[in-house]
């Protein structure tokens, strides 16, 4: 393992991302004891221990207490807010199968929420939907673009009126929160394409539940669409999460 003696004023946080970088490239299967660890790291066990606590929390280890820290396959065990970590991790690990990943989550969450938003936004909700629309068509630059973006789709995982899809939002826009240049590229032709913001939203307003989930369908594959093209031009070989 590639630990190093953590010296900062919050000890827990470094002591938790150090032994999260190590987890998340694969180079461990165990963690060493907290007293190695404590030793390694130069800081006290309180501080290990509290970081290996966040850890299981999150679904990475299994503390047996007594023994050795297991290491677990994330796929198995982690949930939605290991994205978080995932896109901040070294992109040569986890870039274009995360980003396609991600992407198509997206679209699935999107296009169901869009459906179940024409059967129950309130015209509160659909007044604030064709202004955030209309702002497609003026916004110049592409922070500009997404910042509408994120207001748009979260106005329509609110009106689906979903709880889980709400959180799982707010996990997707936390891990796009570190991958901002890889967004403004992947959702490039969704963002120049203010038309089919506008034919969603009528969908929505007309209470076209079919007609919604269809062209929130459309809109969304775009970008999944990019992010495809992308892992092709790396002959598929981009890695992806515990392969």
């Amino acid at each position: 393992m590639n630990l190093e003696p953590v010296r900062r004023q919050n000890v827990s946080d470094g002591v938790f991302q150090q032994l999260l970088t190590n987890i998340l490239e694969g180079e461990t299967t165990t963690l060493p004891s907290e007293r190695e660890l404590a030793a390694t790291l130069s800081v006290n066990r309180h501080a290990v221990r509290e970081a290996l606590k966040r850890l299981e929390q999150i679904g990475l280890v299994r503390i047996v207490h007594g023994g050795a820290t297991e290491v677990l396959d994330l796929r198995t065990h982690a949930g939605l807010d290991v994205l978080a970590y995932l896109a901040a991790s070294p992109p040569r690990r986890y870039g274009p199968n995360l980003a396609r990943s991600v992407l198509e989550f997206r679209r699935s969450a999107g296009t169901d929420a869009a459906r179940l938003a024409a059967l129950r936004a309130t015209p509160e909700t659909v007044a604030d939907l064709e202004r955030a629309a209309a702002r497609y068509h003026r916004e110049a630059t592409r922070p500009e673009q997404l910042t509408v973006d994120r207001e748009f789709w979260s106005l329509i995982i609110d009106a689906s009126d979903n709880l889980a899809y709400r959180l799982a939002f707010n996990t997707l826009m936390n891990a796009f929160d570190h991958l901002p240049d890889m967004l403004a590229l992947l959702l490039a032709p969704e963002l120049d394409d203010p038309a089919s913001h506008d034919a969603l939203v009528r969908a929505i307003a007309d209470g076209d539940a079919d007609g919604a989930a269809a062209h929130a369908h459309h809109l969304l594959s775009a970008s999944s669409a990019v992010a495809d093209q992308w892992l092709a031009t790396l002959g598929g070989t981009g890695t992806d999460a515990q392969n």
